[in-house]
């Protein structure tokens, strides 16, 4: 028995979840498929109520928003089965058997994940290009690659977990905004001893953020990074926070910080270029993380 839970915000999901519906009824395990909008723009849920009328789907619009973490939440304590499969609102499924994938895991592993991949041609949108360059070359990876690090390479786009596994972490509802609930619940996955199995069975990501947008988030991120920071060791968890710490031990830190201050238009010119540096993206990150950091702790 399986639930399959979608928050959504400012996206259309009906395919998604019609493409959904048809894979879980092909399977013969009973399901449901919870939707819940975070206070979208009317424009996205005019469109969206359509799955008002389609069986065994729960559509509800909450009155406002409460962000990534409490969703996820309030999706997992509505759902009437015990194996929840999260998936994000801006996914496409690549393949007629995603669905079959994950069932077959079930009675075997606590928590299944399943991946991320973008589409095989760049956006015709350039002002996407960088997010699309990005996750293809930083997000994309094979299962192998992601069975060093198991519970480094946990994401909450999409992946299965028993309810009461679910349930008994949770996602931190006080990270707020875009980033890094994911690295904390992959911490508390790793705490509790809860296994993570990977597999090959993506979804594809069809949510670009123009170039503005990303960056906006990624701000946001790094203010939930310093956030975290403050409850668990993220040296050996999240390559930027000790790239941070490095600087400080090699007494850089200040270094670092003007050399990124001095480069930053460069760098932001060529990431909106055809030939991204990621490089670039790194230090621009890390500058950034650092002057956060001297202004004061991070909060969400």
């Amino acid at each position: 028995m399986l639930s399959i839970l979608i928050p959504i915000y400012n996206f259309n999901v009906v395919q998604l979840v019609k493409d959904l519906h048809f894979q879980s009824s092909q399977t013969g395990t009973p399901f449901e498929i919870l939707c819940f909008d975070d206070d979208s723009q009317v424009f996205y849920k005019e469109q969206n109520r359509e799955l008002k009328d389609l069986p065994g789907v729960t559509y509800r619009e909450l009155q406002s928003n409460i962000g990534r973490s409490k969703i996820r939440n309030q999706l997992a304590e509505a759902s009437q089965y015990d194996n929840l499969l999260f998936l994000d609102c801006d996914s496409a499924l690549p393949n007629d058997d995603f669905v079959k994938k994950y069932i077959i895991h079930i009675e075997n592993y606590h928590v299944v994940y399943g991946g991320r991949i973008y589409d095989q041609y760049p956006p015709l949108t350039k002002d996407k290009y960088f997010r699309w360059y990005y996750g293809r070359k930083r997000e994309s990876t094979n299962v192998d690659f992601r069975l060093r690090n198991p519970y480094k390479s946990f994401m909450t786009n999409n992946f299965l977990i028993h309810k009461k596994a679910f349930l008994s972490i949770r996602l931190n509802e006080n990270i707020q905004g875009y980033g890094h609930e994911d690295t904390m619940f992959g911490i508390r996955l790793k705490e509790n001893s809860v296994a993570i199995k990977h597999i090959n069975n993506p979804v594809v990501h069809i949510g670009l953020e123009d170039f503005e947008e990303y960056m906006e988030k990624t701000t946001e991120g790094l203010k939930n990074l310093l956030f975290i920071s403050g409850f668990v060791d993220l040296t050996n968890t999240v390559r930027l926070y000790r790239f941070l710490t490095l600087t400080k031990k090699y007494r850089i830190y200040n270094l670092v910080d003007n050399v990124e201050k001095g480069l930053e238009r460069i760098i932001l010119r060529n990431l909106q270029g055809n030939r991204p540096i990621l490089r670039g993206f790194d230090l621009f990150k890390l500058g950034r993380l650092i002057r956060m950091e001297k202004e004061g702790p991070g909060q969400a």
